[in-house]
């Protein structure tokens, strides 16, 4: 198996993970500090990751350096993200260390001569590992009690997250130093990249993150397994390169689904945000707000005409017991009270029926696909119809 193949699929798989992390903080949510200064973090390594592809397929030596000079404030960069986690400063001896200590090894990496590279990553090793082990020092001595559940959770991934990628990303060292053969240092950032998505998206903590993790490397095991049995078994060097890259696609899918999770859930959020910001004086321009949002674009408000064809006191006393009745609910019963709201909904492409008014009688129907018949939706449709009864005049 061709090392740098490898190395480049392991390297494009990390950029893959990291942009489409980036991408969903940048464009789903609205910036927080602790996000502002992950996204730095994670840009700071996409470069690394970019640099290290552009210094194997260009022929330019002095890009290791740069490399290497990037690579020296990652945990500069770490400490400041702990800091904004933690909601206080790092204590001062630990920031003045990370400073001079990132900025002096960053200057030796310009400065020193390209043969001294082998040497030179050493220095560079036990820096980043010492430096990234003291944020972890400093994560597990917060004082736990002044931070909330959530932020403990985060705190406790990201610590977890750090840990577990410094072996992965020592191993490009140990390729340097040519203690092994070849490197999977990438597979650092996706591992990062991971646990830091799972407590995006679940918002559990390390331990929560590990158990999915051990997941994944099982998947991995298993994958290569079946690999084996099915093509034949490789030498030692070409399994580990094959497992590598085994576990790095499975990072990198479970990294996009994260992502895609976080962009529904932040989708439907819309709706909540609809709920604080309506008026609750004046029903109309409390629809008005509500249909604005994106859950609601193919929503229809009927009173007055367009319920003139229709029994209102039978289609009330099918609301008595609850202000919203589903399409699935009415298809699955065959009274005869429910066959008027069946015409409403085959009519209107409806999902939902909300009772906004019973006097003159209003009905919101609703057609959300995105959502169906879930519990998310039902709970998002009965707090609409709360309120919009509690507005309502009770008469005309």
């Amino acid at each position: 198996m061709n090392t740098g193949a490898v190395r480049l699929t392991l390297d494009l798989l990390a950029l893959l993970g990291a942009g489409a992390y980036v991408f969903g903080q940048i464009g789903w949510r609205r910036p927080t500090p602790v996000s502002i200064r992950l996204t730095a973090l994670l840009l700071l390594l996409m470069v690394l990751v970019a640099m290290r592809i552009a210094h194997t397929t260009l022929p330019f030596l002095w890009m290791v350096r740069i490399e290497e000079a990037v690579a020296a404030f990652v945990p500069l960069f770490a400490l400041v993200l702990a800091e904004g986690m933690m909601r206080r400063h790092a204590p001062g001896a630990v920031k003045l260390a990370l400073a001079v200590g990132s900025t002096a090894v960053a200057t030796g990496a310009l400065l020193r001569p390209l043969e001294a590279q082998a040497g030179f990553a050493t220095v560079l090793g036990i820096y980043l590992i010492g430096a990234l082990l003291a944020v972890c020092i400093v994560l597990a001595a917060r004082r736990r009690t002044s931070l909330s559940l959530g932020e403990n959770s985060a705190i406790s991934a990201f610590f977890c997250g750090v840990l577990f990628a410094l072996p992965f990303g020592a191993t490009d060292f140990l390729a340097t130093m040519q203690v092994i053969p070849a490197g999977v240092g990438s597979l650092a950032l996706l591992v990062f990249l991971f646990f830091a998505s799972h407590v995006t998206v679940e918002g559990s903590g390390g331990l929560a993150a590990i158990s999915e993790f051990a997941w994944a490397v099982i998947a991995s095991i298993v994958t290569y397994g079946a690999l084996g049995f099915v093509s034949g078994w490789p030498d030692e060097m070409d399994g580990i390169q094959l497992a590598a890259i085994i576990l790095a696609l499975l990072l990198t899918f479970r990294i996009v689904q994260y992502v895609r999770e976080h962009r529904k859930a932040r989708a439907r959020q819309t709706l909540w945000q609809a709920f604080a910001r309506a008026p609750v004086n004046n029903l109309e321009m409390f629809l008005d707000m509500i249909l604005s949002a994106e859950e609601f674009e193919k929503a229809q408000l009927l009173q007055g005409p367009a319920l003139a064809d229709y029994d209102h006191d039978r289609l009330r006393r099918l609301f008595a017991d609850t202000p919203v009745i589903s399409a699935g609910d009415v298809r699955q019963q065959s009274a005869s009270e429910l066959q008027q709201l069946d015409v409403i909904f085959d009519q209107h492409e409806a999902t939902h029926a909300v009772l906004v008014r019973k006097t003159p009688l209003a009905l919101l129907l609703v057609n959300m696909p995105r959502v169906g018949a879930g519990v998310d939706a039902e709970v998002q449709l009965a707090v609409l119809a709360k309120l919009a009864t509690q507005i309502a005049p009770p008469h005309a």
